[in-house]
């Protein structure tokens, strides 16, 4: 066992799975170890638009983001475990010998169940281009001649 560590869990010495903490320091793995790994509500959620106008032209966009929060990426369940995707075969653990990159853990079935860990639990924060518009108004006295009010 690793460091003197018990545990009533079945897998949770796994060579090559998951380190399992001890969180509360009784030397024993088990359900009273667990802990909340993190809040899916962000901290604060922001945008920016703006307009920017020159010669006729006119750019518009608008950016939206997310900062904090933290959600559980499910993809390392059925990727990883899958033994088909090139990049977990060539950094997951295999011996020892072979540790792979030291955080691919060993496949599942074999260890402990990657869900109910913080290895699937990723930072949700992102931003993003939600809009661009890029338009040119027509001058008014070429419009009148067409009969119309405006054309952008």
């Amino acid at each position: 066992m690793a460091k003197g560590l018990t545990s009533t869990l079945s897998s949770v010495f796994t060579p090559g799975g998951l380190k399992i903490v001890d969180t509360n320091g009784d030397n024993k793995i088990d359900n009273n170890d667990r802990v909340v790994l993190g809040d899916p509500y962000p901290d604060f959620i922001w945008g920016l638009t703006n307009n920017i106008g020159y010669k006729g032209f006119e750019l518009s966009f608008f950016f939206q983001g997310s900062q904090g929060g933290k959600l559980i990426n499910g993809d390392p369940n059925y990727n990883e475990s899958g033994r088909t995707i090139k990049t977990y075969n060539t950094n997951r653990w295999v011996s020892a010998m072979f540790p792979g990159d030291g955080k691919t853990p060993v496949s599942r079935g074999t260890g402990f169940n990657w869900m109910l860990t913080d290895y699937v639990i990723e930072d949700a924060s992102y931003w993003s281009l939600r809009e661009v518009n890029i338009s040119y108004a027509f001058k008014s006295s070429l419009i009148k001649r067409i009969k119309m009010n405006g054309l952008r």
